[in-house]
């Protein structure tokens, strides 16, 4: 499971990045930048769009049944970079944790 928010802090970081570029890398986004499959990389963008995290991405069925996922101009939204920042601070204070444990310990 920790792996999936790994998976999702890597997407909004690449997406946090892309704002100082006229285009979105997709690879840097793709389920194959992120080294995971088609299904998991599909459930967290809709996991994304959901929770305001991620905009202007679609993912949807055509009637042939086919996943059509159209990211070109997928972007991070304020609410994004929110949970990027809270998630930097909680990294930080667990390393300051871990340290403070292995001085004392």
């Amino acid at each position: 499971m920790y792996d999936k928010f790994r998976h999702i802090y890597k997407l909004l970081k690449a997406l946090e990045r892309a704002m100082d570029c006229d285009e979105l890398d997709v690879e840097a986004v793709s389920a194959k930048g992120l080294g995971i499959s088609e299904n998991e990389w599909t459930a967290l963008i809709e996991m994304l769009l959901d929770e305001g995290y991620i905009k202007g991405a679609k993912v949807y069925e055509n009637i042939m049944g086919t996943t059509v996922r159209d990211v070109d101009r997928m972007k991070i939204t304020l609410r994004g970079m929110e949970y990027l920042k809270e998630n930097h601070l909680m990294k930080k204070a667990a390393e300051t944790a871990i340290g403070i444990v292995k001085i004392i310990g």
